[in-house]
């Protein structure tokens, strides 16, 4: 477990006893019934949306060309498909954005798993079918 899951333990497990505080001291003990899921509950939820907003403000960054020249600003969109949208680099490769998933389309036609990214985490080689 690393630094910042601990803190998210933390705040989950204080989310839930101070809500169930608060809750108790207007209905005791169904207080502590309801505050604690409920405070755990919130303490999910705000992590969620600053998780959303996060991945939001990310969402548009591309990852580094293959041959290590082009940034994320360096791309052109070519085209939308179905499965899709086609960015090329200023080096002249074509990539597919799928999801999470930058995929390098080859000269014959052949899609190349390139690089993946990760909640939270930045892009990261993609190795599932190689």
């Amino acid at each position: 477990m690393n630094i910042m899951e601990l803190m998210y333990v933390v705040i989950f497990f204080a989310a839930g006893y101070y809500s169930g505080k608060f809750a108790s001291s207007y209905w005791g003990i169904a207080g502590w019934i309801i505050g604690i899921p409920f405070g755990c509950f919130l303490a999910l939820l705000i992590y969620w949306i600053i998780g959303e907003l996060v991945y939001a403000c990310n969402y548009n960054k591309l990852p580094i060309c293959k041959k290590g020249r082009c940034q994320s600003k360096d791309y052109e969109h070519v085209e939308i498909r179905d499965t899709g949208w086609v960015f090329r680099c200023q080096c002249g490769d074509n990539y597919l954005l799928v999801g999470n998933r930058f995929l390098a389309l080859l000269e014959d036609g052949a899609i190349h798993p390139y690089m993946r990214r990760a909640r939270f985490r930045p892009w990261q080689e993609d190795k599932t079918c190689e």
